[in-house]
């Protein structure tokens, strides 16, 4: 593909508007307004723009994600299992995983993390000097003034699992008996944006204010294998066992193995990540599903874990937006 990196980024906004205005049955409520600056770092922030949201994005995000995938397709040989992502054309794959970075940032505005985020709005990694519009560290009025630092950063862990978790509800759109490869292509382009953004904060010497990618993960998995369950709410119709069985097989644990497959390749810096089988995983699944009465010991992955953690967080978070955007 010859698509500079702007030309292929405004390519990957349309398609993303597009396809929030087909899920969703109306268009994006608000103006989107896209600036790509020449920048080889990875950046990408949302801010507040007047009726909207313009979202910034270096020209490096173009190239990270790009390397990333043509690494994995070209070293996915290496893996011991034989294990190969669901991904043959590398183009679709550097799109889907764009798309999935620009709804993200979409979804920062459409859950008015701006109220508590203040105007220089919400940043991905840190930012490069001179590249956004204000750093995240400048005194910047925002509804967080008044907490503490490690309460912020709890806060934009929250903000940044609500936005993956509304990103992926417009971008793997309904459970349905058919497209389960399309699921699991969308989950690895997903994965592949939060081991980039892991990898960048590591750079950092800040302290990272997103989750951690396995926990990004855990929900990821957690959102697909419980897809089907919208789906019975508003049809009525409840999947057999048969079925939820194929589909758990076919999809959740595959995704799982693309996602090690995957954080090996992209970031093998990270040499104490712990995923959990594809049984911890699932179990650790149906123990959240109650919370209240959840006992942490008894979590067998990290991602469940910092989930379960965040969970109280994300409650008093939601509070403080608008909670008819979440229910």
């Amino acid at each position: 593909m010859t698509d500079t990196p702007e030309q292929r980024l405004k390519r990957v906004c349309a398609t993303a508007l597009d396809r929030y205005a087909r899920v969703m049955e109306e268009d994006y409520p608000g103006a989107v307004r896209l600036t790509v600056k020449t920048y080889d770092g990875f950046q990408a922030l949302a801010v507040p723009d007047g009726d909207g949201v313009r979202i910034i994005v270096s020209s490096g995000v173009v190239d990270a994600v790009k390397m990333s995938w043509q690494g994995i397709i070209a070293e996915q040989h290496t893996a011991k299992d034989g294990h190969r992502v669901n991904a043959g054309d590398i183009d679709q794959a550097i799109d889907a995983s764009l798309e999935f970075l620009i709804l993200h940032e979409l979804h920062h505005h459409y859950l008015e993390h701006f109220k508590l985020s203040g105007p220089s709005g919400i940043a991905e990694t840190s930012l490069h000097a001179g590249f956004g519009l204000t750093s995240r560290d400048d005194p910047e009025p925002s509804g967080m003034d008044h907490l503490s630092a490690e309460q912020r950063r709890l806060y934009r862990r929250c903000m940044e699992l609500q936005a993956d978790h509304d990103a992926m509800e417009v971008l793997f759109d309904a459970w349905s008996l058919e497209g389960w490869d399309v699921l699991r292509f969308y989950a690895a382009a997903v994965f592949v944006v939060m081991v980039l953004i892991e990898r960048e904060e590591q750079c950092s010497k800040d302290q990272s204010n997103h989750p951690k990618a396995t926990t990004r993960m855990f929900q990821m998995l957690g959102f697909l294998a419980r897809l089907w369950v919208p789906f019975t709410q508003h049809s009525g119709i409840t999947p057999s066992q048969t079925d939820l069985a194929a589909y758990h097989r076919e999809v959740i644990v595959p995704a799982l193995a693309d996602a090690r497959l995957i954080a090996d390749i992209v970031n093998p810096r990270q040499a104490d990540r712990a995923f959990g089988t594809i049984d911890d995983f699932l179990a650790d699944l149906d123990r959240i599903q109650d919370l209240q009465s959840l006992d942490l010991s008894e979590l067998e992955t990290p991602g469940a874990h910092e989930y379960a953690e965040l969970s109280p967080i994300n409650a008093e978070v939601i509070t403080l937006l608008n909670p008819d955007k979440f229910f």
